[in-house]
Parts: C-alpha cells; structure tokens; sequence
C-alpha cells in the first residue's frame, strides 16, 4: 500500500470513537464496546502512525475512571470526526485516481473544511499532505508568486508541536499548543490562489501533455524501486516511460527513465539515480509509439 493508503486506514484516523463529558472533554475510543476502555496515548504514537514506516497499532494504556455523572444520560460513543476525513479523501482518491498533481493540495484544501478534528492532529496530516504535495505532486509552486504562499504554509505548521498528546483532554502541554495551532491557521494563506497557480502552470505545458498520460508513480522503497500503476496502465503499447523532472539547467522536462514492452513497465534507472525521491510516470498516449 501506498503511504496515503497507510495514512488514511491508520487506527488514529480511520479506527477511533469519541465520547464527550458534560465539561467538554472529549475522549477517544478504540471501539464503541463501553465508555471505559478510554484512550490517551502520547504523541509518539502519532508520529509513528504519521511517518511512512509501518504503522504500529495504538498502545495500551490504563483506563480512565470518569464519575457516574461525567456525562449526560448513557454515554453514546459516536465516531470521530477523522473519521469523516478519512472515508471523504478515500473516495476523492478513488473518483481522481490519475489526478497524482493535484492530489494532496485538494486533500489538503478538503482537510481544512474538517474544523471539527482536534487542531493538532489536522497540522500533522497537513504536514504529511505538504511533505508528499512536495514529492508526487507538481507544478513546483514555487515558479509561480502565489505558490511562494505555500512556504508560508510549511513554516506555520512547522511552529506547531504535533507530538503534544491532543487525545488527553487533560493535558495542560497540549491544550495550549491547540491555543496556538489555532491561531497559526487563522493566519494560514489561502489554497485556492496555489490551486489556480497549478491549472495555470498545467496550461502552460499542455503542448508536451497532449501526447503522454500519468499512468502511476514510483518512489525509492527499502528494497529498491517500488511503482504503483493507473488502471489505464494495463493497457499500455510498447514505447517509452518517462518522469517530469528538474534537469541540470533547473529547467523542468520530460526525462525517460524506463520502457513500456509488451505492456509490462520497466524502470531502468537505479533507484540511486532517481532524479527524486518519488515520481509521477508518464507515457504515450499513441499505441505503437516507440522508443
């Protein structure tokens, strides 16, 4: 699977239930069996889920004991609001498959509608979006004055500790670091200049796009290449495989880095001389074309 996939089906995202206190505390259940079995796990945790390591499952921890009238009448767990995230960008991903440029700023864009998650764990997954958006995904927004926002971005997110443990409503540490999150995406820039710089920069090279198609992307794994492919893949003719890249001069191009022979793509390049550390593949949309 891919990060993305790992990312959207991590228990953190995908797995947890809430249950509200008539004071406003919010806890987070690893199912709806009963209101004692709480969790608050520590930020570490987070990042594992996070990073693109295996993602380890939650840690056990002591339950929480809440008082009978911690809550209004039978508690009644509900699932968390990530949740909604995960399932909506799940689908977007499956409905805008070979859309690998645009990808993570419309997931990005889709996050931010998402107020309800805790503050801190949406900077973590906007992070993770940026960090992949600045691998997968192009134009490189920098070319363009409403791209340069997109440092913007990463520098404000970048002042929030995400490791603060947001699942303990007790906990002082993270309580103000949600203060000061919260204010750092007040004073966010927009996306939708840094979407509309992207369908500009896409026009620009619809010439050299008329003629080639994504059909997957690659990345440098433990063990190598690995390459994950369209659907529109399989049907692909002989002819050459190729990566949009930044060359020598840092004038950005179509480099062939592989073939397509009998409609089984091959990559040719060693995974040391990738021009990056993940890549979008592009190939011919004439059958027959030839290396």
């Amino acid at each position: 699977r891919s990060p993305l996939d790992r990312l959207l089906s991590a228990d953190m995202i995908a797995g947890l239930y809430i249950v509200d206190t008539v004071d406003g505390r919010r806890y987070y259940l690893r199912d709806r069996g009963g209101v004692r079995d709480l969790l608050s796990p520590r930020g570490w945790e987070l990042r594992a889920v996070l990073s693109e390591a295996q993602v380890v499952g939650l840690q056990e921890v002591p339950r929480t004991e809440l008082a009978p009238d911690a809550f209004d009448g039978p508690p009644d767990p509900q699932p968390a609001p990530q949740r909604g995230f995960a399932a909506e960008a799940r689908d977007h991903v499956e409905d805008h498959y070979e859309a690998w440029e645009t990808l993570y700023l419309d997931l990005l864009a889709m996050l931010m509608e998402h107020e309800e998650i805790d503050v801190l764990l949406r900077a973590a997954i906007a992070q993770r979006l940026l960090d992949w958006h600045s691998d997968f995904g192009w134009p490189p927004l920098d070319q363009f004055e409403p791209g340069r926002q997109l440092d913007d971005w990463q520098r404000r997110l970048e002042g929030i500790d995400t490791e603060a443990p947001w699942m303990d409503p007790a906990d002082d540490v993270a309580d103000n670091e949600r203060s000061s999150a919260e204010r750092r995406f007040a004073r966010m820039p927009e996306l939708e200049p840094l979407q509309e710089a992207q369908q500009e920069w896409k026009h620009q090279i619809k010439l050299d796009m008329v003629e080639r198609r994504p059909v997957g992307m690659l990345w440098e794994g433990d063990e190598g290449i690995e390459m994950l492919t369209t659907r529109e893949a399989q049907r692909l003719s002989d002819g050459r495989l190729e990566v949009f890249t930044e060359g020598d001069t840092a004038e950005w191009s179509f480099m062939r880095i592989g073939h397509v022979d009998g409609g089984q793509m091959q990559v040719d390049t060693a995974a040391a001389e990738l021009p990056a550390a993940t890549l979008v593949l592009y190939a011919p949309h004439l059958e027959g074309s030839n290396d």
